[in-house]
């Protein structure tokens, strides 16, 4: 074989790793990510918030040790009627999250967003949305572009002292679904 030959094919072989790579490294994480949350899903009951063990995350049936973080999940289907998501705030790091199906994440509130020491919201997908939102609510409402999905609570234990109260906090959490849309009537002034 000619030097040439050897270089062209030395040349292809070095280009197709380099692409074979990229689409590896660039994939890996979306389709773990995928798998994971199908699991989820398949596998945990809707609209109900499930407490991970402390210090402990289960994921798609395996364990993951963070004994740092406290973590809880709901995984949600708004399809039929919105959902109440309840939580406390803990004076650490505290973060929820909501994903749609698809890894789509689309909201995202921390303890230093919120000034208050609990938080309620309710959470509405693109089919139990509408007659909803004519209602006079009091709490925040999230509009979920997708009738499924998950919310994840995520708490820092950075005082092993406090991590009963902290894990107290967490497991009083509530997700559940708003069976009856009551109107809650707030006092509104009106113009003079």
């Amino acid at each position: 074989m000619p030097v040439n030959t050897k270089l062209r094919w030395l040349t292809v072989c070095l280009i197709l790793a380099a692409v074979v790579h990229l689409v590896v490294v660039y994939a890996t994480p979306v389709v773990l990510t995928t798998v994971t949350l199908n699991r989820l899903l398949e596998n945990a009951p809707a609209n109900a918030m499930f407490h991970h063990q402390a210090g402990v995350t289960t994921v798609a049936n395996e364990e993951l040790a963070n004994p740092t973080m406290l973590v809880s999940t709901c995984i949600y289907d708004v399809t039929e009627a919105p959902l109440r998501i309840e939580t406390f705030v803990p004076k650490t790091f505290w973060s929820l999250a909501l994903y749609t199906r698809d890894r789509e994440a689309f909201f995202l509130l921390n303890e230093s967003q919120t000034p208050i020491d609990n938080v309620t919201i309710d959470l509405v997908g693109p089919t139990s949305a509408r007659e909803y939102l004519k209602q006079d609510i009091s709490v925040p409402i999230i509009e979920s572009p997708k009738d499924q999905g998950i919310a994840v609570i995520r708490i820092l234990v950075s005082d092993e002292t406090k991590r009963a109260a902290i894990n107290d906090m967490r497991e009083a959490s509530t997700c559940a679904l708003i069976e009856e849309m009551r109107t809650i009537v707030v006092p509104r002034l009106k113009p003079s």
